[in-house]
């Protein structure tokens, strides 16, 4: 008998009931378990490629139609089960250090989506995400930055220390206040037109402190942000040979050459964004652009892929890395890794992998 993604639905349902979205509707979490494995199987979040992956009585057609029911149904609230995620990936993270992204993406020109992941083996683990039109952000974008960001860390341990990584689009003054007001660590990429006031008075452009590639990193403490009123930081410019633009970093943190390895996990929600699109669920070709249906949708690519992500990391802590990506040399990320395993579920079963959340920082 052929089997596949599917037949994990139900161990992965009761877990998502007892452990994760308990006392919601248990045909939301029904929905949530299947749709969520059912993308994973199907590396599309389409419904008719999803549709095709659901075992059961009913025909692709009437899952179809389910499916798209869902996205359009009020009482799936998104932000009630984005922030039951957060809290159970908080539950179990191990590490006493957390580095928060902050980034946008896009869906062509329909869409906009916000949104908040913790670096995780050169990948991300998303926390939150919220959709929009480009030209109409449900409130004013600082407002909106701030209020994602106090829901990321609303189920923080206190014990874990938390930096946030942003880059050029975002590295506003109201990010730097926000970290500062709830103890957070920021290293943020700056603009190059920023005005940067350094100690001996003078103000220059940040591009000026790195002009051209080969010169040597500018390290200091300064003031930044003229417009807002200054804000003391360290600031770290470099413009490495073969870049085509310099690297401008302000942060809370000691300026040390560290910081540009820290701020390169940063690009690690790039790979992130490939995994949800052209090399994952095809998130690009999605027709679902109403805001609404589309942060419902987000939940539950964030949930296929936290799946998939702990199938991998559970794999590779297990030593079984070998079953999957037999090659001497590591060729599949541990989401790559979490896609191939559940495309063969059969050998997974038999593997007795765990189908919870299972994360374990590198």
């Amino acid at each position: 008998m052929l089997m596949g993604a599917q037949d994990i639905v139900g161990p992965w349902y009761s877990y998502l009931k007892n452990e994760v979205f308990s006392g919601l509707r248990a045909t939301l979490i029904s929905a949530l378990a299947t749709f969520s494995a059912a993308m994973a199987e199907a590396r599309h979040c389409a419904s008719g490629q999803m549709a095709s992956k659901v075992r059961g009585p009913a025909k692709p057609a009437s899952q179809r139609r389910r499916w798209e029911r869902w996205l359009a149904n009020p009482e799936f609230d998104a932000e009630v089960a984005q922030d039951r995620l957060a809290q159970t990936v908080w539950s179990v993270w191990s590490s006493p250090r957390a580095q928060l992204i902050l980034d946008e993406t896009c869906k062509g020109h329909a869409l906009r989506c916000l949104r908040v992941s913790i670096a995780y083996r050169r990948r991300v683990l998303p926390l939150l995400s919220v959709c929009y039109p480009p030209d109409r952000p449900p409130r004013p974008m600082p407002q909106l930055v701030r209020a994602v960001l106090d829901r990321a860390i609303r189920h923080a341990p206190r014990h874990v220390e938390i930096v946030l990584l942003a880059d050029r689009g975002l590295a506003w003054p109201v990010v730097v206040d926000w970290c500062t007001r709830h103890g957070c660590h920021y290293l943020l990429r700056l603009q190059g037109s920023t005005r940067v006031r350094l100690s001996d008075g003078r103000v220059v452009a940040a591009r000026d402190l790195a002009p051209r590639a080969g010169v040597r990193p500018w390290f200091g403490t300064a003031q930044v942000f003229k417009k807002a009123g200054w804000r003391w930081a360290s600031v770290l410019a470099w413009w490495p040979r073969g870049r085509q633009a310099p690297w401008l970093l302000v942060t809370d943190q000691s300026a040390c050459a560290g910081r540009w390895r820290q701020y390169a996990k940063r690009m690690w929600i790039e790979e992130g964004f490939r995994d949800e699109k052209s090399q994952g669920f095809q998130w690009q070709l999605s027709r679902v652009n109403d805001p609404d249906h589309a942060d419902r949708l987000q939940t539950v690519l964030a949930l296929a892929m936290l799946l998939l992500l702990s199938i991998g990391t559970w794999l590779i802590k297990r030593g079984l890395r070998h079953c999957f990506d037999p090659r001497r040399q590591r060729r599949l990320s541990v989401f790559q890794l979490g896609l191939q395993a559940i495309n063969r579920v059969e050998r997974l079963l038999e593997l007795k992998a765990r189908l919870a959340f299972y994360f374990h920082p590198s």
